[in-house]
């Protein structure tokens, strides 16, 4: 099969993979919402004026001023998204599940590229399209990160595709001009994407000049004065890092937490990053939740083999240096893991190291494969696919203890705070309505919604009997929401007024409670008044 065959399956392995894993999620009753809101109040014109607009205020940004500066294009696709659908969670999570199907089928293109080894390329595919802690990024409708990643990898699968072609054929044909013109649109379109998601999307030129840095077997002006294309790719590429550069303007200042940030980067977080995986307290995996140990163990020994082959010129040039390549890329994605931001609750920022790790570590697995002799070349490949298919299936055991540790959580946060809204105001809530009492809009009061409703599991709010009185007393009523079926069960003005389950009636939980026992749990909606 060609390789667009390929790409179109793996396309749909990612696709449905991550609309049965996400699909009818609700809303969390927080950043989602405000987003959301955000989105809808700003018009067209200001968005697509800061869309067009290269230059960015700051090179971080955080809470709502990024989506009118730095992340624009979320907003764009919430208000269309919104317009179309309206309040649809399904609708949202799309965006997110047409991103990871559209990253997927980038990371095996650049997988087959080194070898057309097509078994190892789905292995590594269906690692990444697996991997646990992508998860939460990508089931969190707030969160666009894995289009930016999808951006940052597709433009520079372009520019390097284009580039190793023209060293290659630098003393035959040219490069035609209409490969020339594609790639540069497609460059473009792919950078300004990623980089209007996310402060990450902004990495592709510094990538690309990388890689281009790290071939020392091409002189880099003979590389220009091969073809004026060349030079003039190089040029819209390096013009490019100026949209990285701040600007001065009224929002040129870092916010408090982005300042935190940068300061709190410390070498010795590394050691954190590699063997505290968020998920080791809870599933014995480690670094697993991403690749198994085996694999992992592995990358070191298969890289020095292949620098060997390169040393004896049995390994192409173009090959080595893509293979280094990724292994900066990798290694600067994980200095960026040790800035401050904590991995135990937001393991969606490992999302930035597994793109071009899983990248590195298959094209290290494809190039060493072709070194061996037929017998020696079936035992490893065999040992590839052992130790591969323990990371996968580890991996869903990873996302059914996130979806019942955080999942469940918002899935209850959502449903009990339906009961709350029907049991204040005697009337079915529909989408618009929660959302209105959430955000506070006439005639709801803000205030009422966040004060009068305790979530038990919540660690930031108290939520022992004497403060649940307090806010009763305040307020007419208070209520809790809590997976715990004897809360407060000994006081006679406590009434458990509903139970009910964080199933949501799609096709994952009819039939995840089959292949994963305790993936739904119960929760409890009590009230009290005072």
């Amino acid at each position: 099969m060609k390789t667009r065959t390929h790409a179109a399956i793996i396309f749909s392995i990612g696709f449905s993979l991550w609309f049965f894993l996400i699909q009818n999620l609700p809303f969390t009753l927080g950043d989602d919402l405000n987003v959301i809101s955000f989105s809808i109040q700003k018009n067209w014109a200001t968005l697509i004026k800061a869309f067009l607009n290269p230059l960015t205020p700051a090179l971080y940004v955080h809470g709502e001023i990024s989506l009118e500066t730095t992340r624009t294009l979320q907003p764009i696709l919430f208000k269309l998204c919104h317009q179309i659908f309206g309040y649809s969670a399904p609708a949202f999570d799309m965006i997110k599940i047409i991103g990871m199907a559209l990253t997927g089928t980038f990371v095996f293109l650049w997988i087959q590229k080194l070898n057309k080894n097509t078994f190892i390329s789905y292995l590594g595919t269906l690692i990444f399209l697996t991997a646990a802690p992508l998860y939460r990024g990508v089931n969190w409708i707030a969160d666009l990160d894995i289009l930016a990643q999808w951006g940052t990898i597709a433009a520079s699968y372009l520019f390097i595709s284009y580039y190793i072609s023209s060293t290659e054929n630098s003393n035959r044909n040219k490069q035609s001009t209409s490969r020339f013109i594609y790639t540069l649109l497609g460059i473009i379109c792919f950078y300004w994407i990623g980089m209007k998601l996310k402060e990450t999307g902004r990495l592709f030129p510094l990538i690309a000049l990388c890689f281009i840095l790290v071939d020392q077997n091409v002189r880099l002006f003979s590389w220009f004065k091969s073809s004026k294309k060349n030079l003039a790719l190089f040029s819209a590429v390096s013009l490019l890092i100026f949209t990285v550069i701040p600007v001065s303007t009224q929002h040129t200042v870092i916010d408090e937490r982005a300042s935190s940030v940068t300061s709190a980067f410390q070498i010795n977080n590394i050691p954190y990053a590699l063997w505290n995986n968020p998920l080791s307290n809870h599933i014995p995996s480690d670094l697993a939740s991403m690749l198994f140990w085996g694999l992992f163990l592995l990358t070191p020994i298969l890289f020095l083999f292949i620098f060997i082959q390169w040393l004896r010129k049995k390994l192409a040039r173009n090959h080595f240096q893509l293979i280094l390549f990724t292994l900066i890329w990798s290694s600067a994605a994980l200095c960026a893991l040790c800035l401050g931001f904590h991995l135990t609750e937001n393991e969606r920022y490992l999302s930035t190291l597994i793109v071009p790790f899983i990248l590195f570590l298959f094209l290290l697995i494809s190039s060493t494969s072709s070194f061996l002799s037929k017998k020696a070349k079936t035992l490893f490949l065999l040992t590839i696919f052992i130790l591969s298919v323990i990371p996968i299936q580890r991996n869903i055991d990873s996302i059914v203890f996130i979806k019942k540790l955080y999942d469940n959580r918002n899935i209850a946060d959502w449903k009990g705070t339906q009961i709350i809204f029907e049991d204040l105001y005697n009337k079915e809530a529909t989408a618009e309505n929660l959302v209105d009492f959430y955000q506070g809009n006439p005639p709801y009061s803000k205030k009422l919604f966040h004060e009068s409703r305790v979530k038990q599991w919540d660690s930031s709010v108290a939520s022992d009997i004497n403060t649940v009185r307090k806010i009763a007393k305040d307020w007419g009523s208070a209520f809790v929401i809590s997976f715990d079926k004897n809360l407060y069960t000994n006081e006679n003005d406590v009434t458990l007024i509903k139970e009910s389950d964080t199933r949501i009636g799609s096709l994952y939980t009819t039939l995840m409670p089959l292949i994963k026992k305790k993936s739904l749990q119960k929760f409890y909606v009590y009230r009290i008044t005072s």
